[in-house]
C-alpha cells in the first residue's frame, strides 16, 4: 500500500496473508488427513468445511431486514425467499428440502457439495449426547469447529505442522463474522456512490461470466461489489494525490471531508474488499486479490515519481505502468471469476485483459486532452495541470525532435527542441491558466501526438476484437468496444481541423471529471442501463425484463410476489427478483437507489370494488388476484406517483446532473390503456360516458398518471417519460383474448376514431426497450408508433 514501510502493520498484514497462501498442491483439509487413517482422510477431503450452524453458509444471510418493517429473518440464496423469524432448525430444514417445523422447502437447485454439508451438519445435531463425541481441553478452546487428529506413533512433519497452522489460522478468519462499520466513518465514500459512474467494470464481469459460468449468483455479485469497491476508494486516493478539484462533476470528496478522512475511508474500504474477498473461502482467489492490489499500487507509484520528478518515461515504460496500474483492477475481477469458473477456467485472458485495460487508459489520455466540453470548465485538459505524462505528452516531448510544420494562422511552429522544453515547463507549472493549456494542445496537435493517440486506440481496438473472435466471440463485450469506439469516431481529427483559435476542438460527450475515472459515455451513446421495473412478474413487465436482458441491460424486478414467473427463462434467470409493495414510497425509493431508468407496468382489469375481481385469474396475464387493498387508486395511480416522486427526488439530489450543462433526464416507460385517450379523438367522450363504473375508475387511475408525468416533465424537466396507450395486448397463449382480436382489428381498419387495433405482447416489449434506449422517445405512443418504434430493436 502507499506509504507502507516493511515494519507497518499493514506491511505485516499482506506478509502474512501470502505466507498463508504460500503455493500448495494440496488443501487444508488434505494436509490435516495426511497422517489420519483413511476413513478420516476422506472426510476431511470435502470440497467444502462442515458447518457449526446453518447460519455459517454463506448462502443462508442471518439478520436480513424484512420489507423494511424493522422484521429482522434471514434469507436463503438458493430460491432467493425471506423466512422470518431467525430460527437455524427450520432453515436447516428448508435447505434439505425437508417438510418439517412449519417452513416451506427450499424450491432451488443445491448443489451436491452444499447439500453434503447441511447433511453433515444435520446428522451431528442429531447425535444423543451419549454417543457425542468428547473433545479436549485445546479442542474446546479451538473456536473454528475443526477437529484435530491426533496420530502418536507417526507424529507430523514440521512442513505439516506449517500447515496445519496456516489452515486453521485462515479457518479463523473465514469463520469470523463480518467486520461492523460504522456508515459515519465511510461518508466520503457513500458521498462518491452518490453520483455514479457507468460501472464499466461491472459490465465487464458481466461479458466475461459468459466464457466462465461462474454458478452461484451471490458470488458473482461479490466480486463485482469487490472490484467496484477497490474502484471507487481508490478514486478518492487519486483525487488527492492528483490534487483534482471534481469528479463525476462534483468537488472531489476530500474539498469536503477533509484529506485525513478520506485517506482513512479510502484504506478502509481497501481492507473491507479484502475480508470480502477471504469470505469467499478461496485461496486461489486470495492470490489474485493481492498480487494485483500490489501491481496496482506500483503503478501508480511510477505515475506519481514520474510526475513529482518531472522524468518523462518512453512509452514502453508507460505502457508497463498502465498494465500495472489500469489492468490490474481489470485482472482482478478477471482473475477473481476464474477461481469459481465452470467453463474456460484454464484459459489465459490475460493478454485480452491487458490490451483492454490498455485502451481504456489511453483512450481517457486523448479524451482529457481533445475534450471541447473541458474548455468549458476548470477542468480542461486536467492532465496538464496535474503535470501528468499521459500517452500524446510523452509522445510529443520523445519525438518532438522529429517535426518542423507551418503554425496555425500562417505562422511558423515553434522549433523541435524548444517545443519539448516548452511542453515540460508547462507540466512543471501546473497551470489553471485556459491560455497556456490552449497554447500545450496546440504543440501537442502540431507534433501529431493526438493523431498518434488516436492512431494507437484504433490498433489495440482491433487487437481486442481480434482476441474476441479467437476466443469464441463474446458479443456483450463487442458492443461495449464498438460503443466506446464510437466516441473515438466522432471526435475530429486533430491535424488539419483545428479552430483558428489554435486549440484542437474535438467534440466528445464526457461531462467534467477526472481523467482516472473512465466513465465517459454520453446518454446517447449508453452502454446499457441499469432498470427497475414495477410488475415484473405480470404479463407486460416480465415480457419487458426479458427483452430488457436481451439487451445487455441490468434489470431489478420489484413485485408483490418477487419471484421470476418463468424459471425457465434463461433470460429472467438473470433478473433480481425482489419482493416489495410499491405502494410503500420507501420501498419505491430504495428500488430505484440504483436504477438509472424505470419501466411502470403494474396494473389490474378488475380491482377489488368492480365485484369482478376473481376474473383477473382468467384475463390477466400472470394470473394474480388482487389483495384487500388492490383498488384502481392504490394499484396504478399511487404506484406510479411514488415511482415519479421517487426519481424527482433521486435527480434532484443528483449534482452532477444539476451541474451538467447537458442535464440528463431519468428515462420512465409508463404502460397505459388505448381508451385512456378517448377524450382525445371524436366520439370518444360519449364512448367514455357510457363505460361501466369499474372502467371509468380504471382509466381515471390512467389519466391521472399521465397527467402527472405531463406536469413532471413540464415544470422539473428531470424525467423523460413515454407513455405506451396500447389496446388489446396478446400472443398466442391468451385464449381470453383471441376471439376479439379480429373485431378491434377490424373496426380500426375501418377507421373507428375510439378503437385501436391489437398489440402483441412481443412488440409493446420491444417498443418499451427502444423508449429507454432512444434519447428522442417521449410523450403518447399510440399502437402505430409502438410498432415503429419496436423496429430499432
Amino acid at each position: 500500500m502507499p506509504g507502507a514501510g516493511q515494519d507497518s502493520p499493514a506491511h505485516r498484514l499482506f506478509a502474512s496473508i501470502i505466507a498463508d497462501l504460500a503455493p500448495t498442491n494440496n488443501s487444508a483439509a488434505d494436509a490435516e488427513a495426511e497422517d489420519g487413517d483413511e476413513s478420516e482422510a476422506e472426510t476431511m477431503s470435502l470440497a467444502l468445511p462442515p458447518l457449526k450452524t446453518i447460519f455459517d453458509c454463506d448462502m443462508i444471510e442471518k439478520g436480513v431486514v424484512i420489507n423494511d418493517n424493522d422484521k429482522v429473518g434471514w434469507r436463503c440464496l438458493w430460491c432467493g425467499n425471506n423466512f422470518f423469524p431467525v430460527h437455524a432448525t427450520r432453515a436447516l430444514f428448508h435447505v434439505l428440502k425437508m417438510k418439517q417445523g412449519g417452513i416451506a422447502i427450499c424450491n432451488g437447485v443445491v448443489d451436491e457439495a452444499h447439500l453434503q454439508r447441511y447433511r453433515m451438519l444435520h446428522q451431528s445435531l442429531s447425535e444423543k449426547p451419549s454417543k457425542a463425541r468428547k473433545r479436549s481441553a485445546a479442542e474446546e478452546d479451538d473456536d473454528d469447529g475443526d477437529v484435530d487428529i491426533v496420530d502418536n506413533d507417526h507424529p507430523p512433519s514440521s512442513a505439516t505442522k506449517a500447515k496445519r497452522s496456516r489452515a486453521t489460522a485462515t479457518s479463523k478468519l473465514r469463520n469470523k463474522k463480518h467486520h461492523i462499520v460504522d456508515k459515519k466513518l465511510i461518508e466520503p465514500y457513500h458521498y462518491i456512490n452518490a453520483t455514479p459512474g457507468k460501472d464499466v467494470r461491472g459490465k465487464l464481469i458481466d461479458c466475461f461470466q459468459l466464457w466462465l459460468n461462474v454458478p452461484q449468483l451471490s458470488i458473482l455479485n461479490d466480486i463485482k461489489t469487490i472490484v467496484a469497491d477497490l474502484h471507487n476508494a481508490s478514486l478518492l486516493i487519486d483525487d488527492i494525490e492528483d490534487n483534482s478539484k471534481l469528479r463525476r462533476g462534483v468537488p472531489v470528496a476530500h474539498s469536503i471531508f477533509g484529506v485525513p478522512s478520506v485517506i482513512n475511508t479510502a484504506n478502509y474500504v481497501y481492507f473491507l474488499a479484502l475480508e470480502r474477498c477471504m469470505s469467499l473461502g478461496n485461496d486461489d482467489a486470495m492470490k489474485v486479490f493481492v498480487r494485483e492490489m500490489l501491481n496496482l499500487h506500483r503503478g501508480q507509484g511510477y505515475d506519481i515519481q514520474w510526475r513529482d520528478s518531472s522524468t518523462c518515461p518512453t512509452e514502453t515504460q508507460y505502457i508497463s505502468m498502465v498494465t500495472d496500474k489500469t489492468g490490474g483492477l481489470f485482472r482482478l475481477a478477471v482473475g477473481l471469476l476464474q477461481c469459481f469458473a465452470t467453463t474456460n477456467r484454464d484459459v489465459n485472458f490475460v493478454p485480452l485483459v491487458n490490451n483492454l485495460g490498455l485502451y481504456f487508459q489511453i483512450r481517457d489520455d486523448l479524451i482529457n486532452l481533445a475534450d471541447e466540453e473541458y474548455m468549458k470548465s476548470k477542468s480542461f485538459c486536467e492532465d496538464l495541470t496535474e503535470g501528468k505524462f499521459s500517452l500524446p505528452i510523452i509522445h510529443c516531448i520523445r519525438n518532438g525532435d522529429t517535426w518542423n510544420v507551418e503554425g496555425r494562422g500562417g505562422g511558423t511552429a515553434t522549433s523541435s527542441s524548444s517545443a519539448s522544453a516548452q511542453l515540460l515547463s508547462i507540466l512543471k507549472q501546473r497551470t489553471e491558466d485556459v491560455d497556456v493549456k490552449r497554447y500545450a494542445q496546440r504543440l501537442l496537435s502540431d507534433a501529431g501526438s493526438l493523431r498518434y493517440t488516436r492512431e494507437k486506440c484504433t490498433e489495440l481496438r482491433n487487437s481486442i476484437v481480434a482476441q474476441i473472435q479467437e476466443l469464441g466471440g463474446n458479443e456483450p463485450l463487442m458492443k461495449v468496444i464498438q460503443m466506446l469506439d464510437v466516441q473515438l469516431q466522432t471526435m475530429a481529427e486533430s491535424d488539419g481541423k483545428t479552430a483558428e483559435n489554435g486549440a484542437s476542438r474535438v467534440t466528445s460527450a464526457k461531462s467534467p471529471q477526472s481523467n482516472e475515472d473512465d466513465d465517459t459515455t454520453s446518454p446517447a451513446m449508453k452502454l446499457d442501463y441499469t432498470v427497475t421495473v414495477f410488475g415484473g412478474t405480470g404479463y407486460v413487465g416480465s415480457a419487458v425484463c426479458e427483452r430488457l436482458v436481451k439487451r445487455g441491460h441490468e434489470v431489478t424486478a420489484v413485485s408483490r410476489r418477487g419471484k421470476n414467473p418463468k424459471p425457465e427463462s434463461k433470460e429472467l434467470s438473470k433478473v433480481a427478483w425482489v419482493q416489495g409493495d410499491a405502494t410503500d414510497i420507501k420501498t419505491v425509493e430504495k428500488a430505484l437507489k440504483d436504477s438509472d431508468a424505470a419501466v411502470h407496468a403494474i396494473g389490474l382489469l378488475f380491482d377489488v370494488e368492480s365485484g369482478l375481481a376473481n376474473l383477473n385469474k382468467i384475463v390477466s396475464g400472470s394470473g394474480s388476484v388482487p389483495g384487500e387493498a388492490s383498488t384502481y387508486d392504490a394499484i396504478t395511480r399511487t404506484t406510479a406517483f411514488n415511482v415519479i416522486e421517487s426519481i424527482e427526488k433521486k435527480q434532484s439530489m443528483n449534482i452532477g446532473s444539476m451541474l451538467s450543462n447537458n442535464k440528463q433526464r431519468f428515462p420512465l416507460m409508463f404502460v397505459s390503456a388505448a381508451e385512456a385517450g378517448w377524450p382525445d379523438v371524436p366520439f370518444g367522450n360519449t364512448v367514455d360516458g357510457l363505460a361501466p363504473e369499474w372502467l371509468n375508475k380504471y382509466l381515471t387511475a390512467k389519466r391521472a398518471v399521465e397527467s402527472r408525468l405531463k406536469e413532471s416533465n413540464d415544470k422539473k424537466g428531470t424525467i423523460r417519460s413515454a407513455i405506451f396507450r396500447p389496446s388489446l395486448i396478446w400472443d398466442w397463449t391468451k385464449f381470453d383474448v383471441l376471439p376479439a382480436i379480429p373485431i378491434f382489428n377490424i373496426a380500426a381498419a375501418i377507421g373507428v376514431p375510439f378503437v385501436d387495433k391489437t398489440v402483441r405482447i412481443e412488440t409493446l416489449a420491444d417498443a418499451i426497450v427502444a423508449g429507454i434506449e432512444g434519447d428522442d422517445v417521449e410523450g403518447v405512443l399510440r399502437v402505430g408508433a409502438m410498432e415503429k418504434l419496436s423496429q430499432r430493436n
